[in-house]
């Protein structure tokens, strides 16, 4: 992994930081103290909730990450699409379709205020 991802890792596990405390001492902590250390069955417990947040935060990170790369990637595509099939379409059509009131291209007489009514 990267630098960048890495970094989206650590602040992921920052931002859940109590509540995974919070899980970890009402799953843990609170059968812990009722005596359930000795069974099988809450080692095999204790595995999976130790083990299954930190890995479901790398893969919501991952799914994430990937995401605003798409989307960036999908704008950067778009824009750069919109531009060449505008300019294109502008170029295939006559002079007369692109100013319908004229014939010719707009002429700017010097003094004119286009914005002016």
């Amino acid at each position: 992994m990267n630098r960048a991802a890495w970094t989206t890792v650590v602040h992921a596990v920052r931002r859940t930081r109590l509540p995974l405390v919070s899980y970890y001492t009402v799953t843990l902590a609170v059968p812990l103290a009722n005596g359930a250390a000795p069974s099988d069955a809450f080692r095999e417990h204790a595995l999976v909730v130790l083990a299954v947040p930190p890995v479901a935060i790398m893969l919501a990170c991952a799914v994430h990450t990937t995401a605003r790369i798409l989307a960036s990637t999908y704008r950067a595509a778009g824009a750069h699409a919109r531009r060449s099939v505008g300019a294109a379409r502008l170029n295939r059509l006559p002079l007369r379709q692109r100013w319908p009131s004229e014939s010719r291209a707009p002429s700017v007489r010097v003094g004119d205020n286009p914005h002016r009514r």
